[in-house]
């Protein structure tokens, strides 16, 4: 396993581990902090704390959950430094609520999915983040919980909420 192997300190493992999961992490970063630079700074952050603790991880099995967790982590350090730094430097006038700024679109997007990235981007961000965690990045309701620090029934009450709300915007599917 790549996790066990990174373990043991090999440089080709950590390079492998750290290619294979870059984009997901990145990917989460984004979703919760809305913006590329930041969610840039917060994956560097994350992966440094989690290559200075990975010895101590127990069961390499739970590596996506923990690393998952890391990433939340530290965008929630990010963002209580830039509340910090909001409330002490009134001098700068920071646009610091650049959420809607999303990555460029493929251009041979089918329309489906066009239809889709619009409406899932309509969702609240507690929905819309368990959401992509689900069905983009493949994790369990119980990774997500331990990753986002929640119980499994608000994480399944979010996904059954998104599921509704998409219904709502995206109407009755095609017979």
């Amino acid at each position: 396993m790549l996790v066990l192997d990174a373990q043991g300190g090999g440089r080709a493992a950590i390079d492998s581990l750290v290619r294979h999961w870059q984009d997901r992490l990145y990917r989460h970063a984004y979703r919760l902090n809305g913006r590329a630079d930041l969610a840039a700074d917060v994956t560097q952050d994350a992966w440094i704390a989690i290559l200075r603790s990975l010895p101590q991880l127990r069961d390499p099995a739970c590596f996506p959950r923990w690393a998952y967790r890391v990433v939340t982590g530290k965008s929630a350090d990010l963002a209580r430094k830039r509340t910090r730094r909001r409330r002490t430097d009134t001098a700068f006038a920071v646009d610091n609520d650049d959420l809607s700024r999303e990555p460029a679109p493929d251009a041979g997007l089918a329309d489906e999915k066009s239809k889709l990235k619009a409406a899932v981007t309509r969702l609240p961000p507690g929905q819309r983040v368990v959401l992509e965690m689900h069905y983009l990045d493949g994790l369990s309701v119980g990774d997500i919980a331990a990753a986002l620090d929640l119980p499994p029934g608000t994480i399944k009450s979010r996904l059954y909420h998104a599921r509704e709300k998409l219904r709502g915007i995206l109407g009755p599917p095609p017979e």
